[in-house]
């Protein structure tokens, strides 16, 4: 009951930031990328924040909208070319923020099995070693839109 009820109590507090959390993982600006026409991918951006004093790690993520779904990151070969790498897992440091952004950090979408479309929103699962499962739901945004925001800054 405790637990509940401070899980109840932060998303009150933070509710105009905070999507989800559990015990000390905050789940914040969660978004995916709106799919282009013809490709069957997208991705899912957003900030996990841990508030314990124990890293943790997130090792899988699973939503109805993708056949299938990894973590990945990008990285700078050695001709200079950005290139996507495949993760097992994510540590999410003790009492650190860790950010999921374009050409960073990611969460990969493929084999869509409809478009995804900008002002729509989708559910997501992530998992997490110690936290567990989290429920997420987040907006989805056009390339464009999120270039705008990006240049708001």
């Amino acid at each position: 009951m405790l637990k509940k009820l401070s899980i109840f109590l932060i998303s009150v507090v933070l509710a105009h930031n905070v999507y989800a959390a559990v015990d000390d993982i905050v789940i914040s600006k969660p978004w995916a990328r709106a799919s282009i026409a013809d490709k069957n991918m997208s991705a899912a951006y957003m900030n996990i924040k841990n508030n314990s004093s124990e890293s943790d790690v997130l090792y899988k993520a699973i939503s109805e909208v993708a056949g299938k779904i990894e973590l990945h990151k990008v990285v700078i070969n050695d001709n200079g070319v950005a290139q996507m790498v495949e993760m097992n897992k994510i540590v999410i440091p003790a009492m650190q923020e860790v950010i999921l952004k374009p050409k960073g950090l990611h969460i990969m979408l493929f084999e869509i099995k409809k478009p995804l479309r900008d002002g729509e929103e989708i559910k997501m699962e992530l998992y997490f070693e110690k936290a567990g499962k989290i429920s997420v739901t987040m907006p989805i945004k056009s390339i464009a839109h999120t270039a705008d925001e990006h240049h708001k800054h």
